[in-house]
């Protein structure tokens, strides 16, 4: 008789953690579900303004507007190639077309004809004024 009350009480058992089992695998757990409600304002850091910051902005825009009026090509600059570098000297206001290599006076002349083509190609008018200087810095 203790043998058949453990043989049932064990299939009661069994039972049980089977309904236990499916019950629990048909009712998963819910996922959270996303709040509705606003997520707090990030604490920003004031700009760092000074009182002159804003005339200084203005003037410097003024005066680029000014730049690119007058010399539209200007933002086009330094042009360099393997043979020369040419850039505005606004103190003679003038192009310096510096040779990067050691050149003759036939290839001087065609570096600096290739110079002049590229500079009027980013749209510097003719006839375009200029000097040139070779390795060392001294204008030939």
């Amino acid at each position: 008789m203790k043998k058949k009350l453990i043989i049932v009480l064990g299939a009661v058992s069994l039972i049980c953690i089977i309904i236990l089992v499916v019950v629990v695998l048909q009712h998963p757990t819910p996922k959270p579900v996303a709040s509705l409600t606003p997520s707090p304002t990030p604490e920003t850091t004031p700009p760092l303004v000074t009182s002159t910051a804003l005339p200084d902005d203005l003037k410097y825009g003024q005066a680029l507007t000014i730049l690119n009026t007058q010399y539209p090509w200007y933002s086009k600059l330094p042009l360099e190639t393997t043979n020369y570098e040419a850039v505005y000297d606004f103190n003679t206001q003038s192009f310096r077309i510096r040779l990067k290599v050691p050149a003759t006076a036939t290839q001087e002349k065609s570096i600096v004809a290739g110079a002049v083509f590229d500079l009027q190609a980013i749209g510097v008018p003719a006839p375009v004024k200029y000097y040139v200087v070779d390795l060392n810095g001294n204008q030939l």
